[in-house]
């Protein structure tokens, strides 16, 4: 379903991922020439080098690792092709719930909200789900975190909405 919806808004979208990287490194450099100007905040290189420290851990590595030993070096392809398709999604996803619910002056805020709180997530995650598997079996720690993920689900499809003005 994740694979069909990441197609879906990568044709929307007319490739946004693959369309706008020169975008992306032409921000990238100004951000590291900006830098040096003693600014304050973060830029754009700095930016992008958290999120993407904070996305690739050793579990994403060790999965890597796996995937290349057990497919063969043609798995490299299948996650790239996986990656590109998957980061439409990401692109889409957030932006339309920042564009529908938040006025313009506090989109940016909500945007880097949003970012934080994936890493947020995982790092306290990890933990407690080290300790149900440690102490537990991996199974209870996958019943719980799957309860949990449905639940959620649920009570999110029923409270929000994409017009703040039709919000419960």
């Amino acid at each position: 379903m994740l694979v069909i919806a990441g197609f879906y808004f990568t044709i929307k979208t007319k490739f946004v991922q693959l369309r706008l990287i020169g975008e992306m490194v032409r921000l990238l450099g100004d951000g590291m020439v900006d830098s040096s100007k003693g600014d304050k905040g973060v830029s754009a290189f700095g930016a992008f080098a958290l999120r993407t420290a904070s996305r690739v851990g050793t579990g994403n590595l060790a999965g890597v690792s796996l995937a290349i030993s057990i497919g063969g070096p043609e798995a490299v392809f299948w996650m790239w092709l996986i990656a590109i398709i998957g980061s439409a999604s990401a692109f889409v996803e957030p932006n339309k719930a920042v564009n529908n619910w938040f006025p313009i002056r506090e989109r940016a805020r909500a945007v880097g909200m949003n970012q934080a709180g994936g890493p947020l997530g995982g790092a306290i995650a990890g933990p407690v789900v080290d300790f149900m598997a440690i102490y537990w079996g991996w199974e209870y720690a996958f019943i719980v975190l799957a309860v949990i993920g449905l639940l959620w689900t649920i009570a999110w499809n029923r409270m929000f909405t994409d017009d703040p003005s039709s919000h419960p």
